[in-house]
């Protein structure tokens, strides 16, 4: 699951998947979830800090208005 609450103005992300936290499998899950999610390829995302942490940032690249688009419309539905 993947909710969207904002923090001081940013879109913080909490998501959980079911992939034991060893050799990648749970960051891969977590690729995989926002990919399915956000409706953009897997090889569009990519963990850029917190690989071997619970708090992670996640570079999504691509058409940042067509992103934009995506993602606003993803968080009004989850608010």
């Amino acid at each position: 699951t993947v909710t969207a609450p904002t923090v001081g103005g940013h879109c913080v992300l909490t998501a959980r998947v079911t992939a034991a936290p060893e050799n990648s499998k749970a960051n891969g899950a977590l690729i995989r979830l926002l990919s399915k999610t956000w409706k953009i390829p897997k090889s569009a995302l990519s963990i850029r800090t917190g690989a071997s942490s619970r708090r992670k940032v996640i570079l999504v690249v691509g058409c940042g208005v067509l992103l934009q688009s995506k993602l606003n419309d993803w968080i009004a539905d989850h608010d």
